[in-house]
C-alpha cells in the first residue's frame, strides 16, 4: 500500500538500491554540479552500510561463533522487529516524493544506529 505519490526517479531505481530505500535521484546526476553529484553519492553510500554492516557481523558470528557476535546480532533483530512494530503503531507517513512505501517513523536507519552506538 503507497502512503505517498512516489517521485519519477523510484520508477527506474535499480531494485537493489529501492529494497534498501536508497534510490539515487536521477535529476541530480543530469543536471546538478560536481558538489551535488557528490554528495548525492555519499547519500546513496551511507544509506547502504547498515546493511552492509549487519551482514558483516552475521559472516563474522557465523564463522567465529562468539556470543559477542550472537548479542549483537541479537540486539540488532530486536531492534529490527521494535521498529516494525513502532511504524506500525505510529503510522506516519512518508513525505510526497519518498521512494519508500513503508512508513517513516521510526528512522530505521537512525534506530541502527543508535541500537548498535548503546550495544
Amino acid at each position: 500500500m503507497s502512503f505517498s505519490r512516489q517521485a519519477d526517479y523510484c520508477y527506474s531505481c535499480i531494485p537493489f538500491l529501492k529494497s534498501m530505500e536508497s534510490c539515487p535521484r536521477i535529476q541530480i546526476f543530469q543536471e546538478g554540479n560536481l558538489a551535488e553529484i557528490i554528495f548525492e553519492l555519499i547519500w546513496v553510500a551511507s544509506s547502504t552500510l547498515p546493511y552492509i554492516i549487519s551482514f558483516g557481523i552475521l559472516i563474522y558470528w557465523l564463522t567465529r561463533r562468539t556470543s559477542r557476535g550472537f548479542l549483537v546480532i541479537t540486539n540488532l533483530l530486536i531492534h529490527q522487529v521494535t521498529c516494525a512494530v513502532l511504524k506500525r503503531y505510529f503510522a506516519q507517513p512518508r513525505p510526497d516524493g519518498a521512494c519508500s512505501n513503508s512508513f517513516g517513523y521510526p528512522s530505521g536507519h537512525s534506530g541502527w544506529t543508535a541500537s548498535l552506538a548503546t550495544w
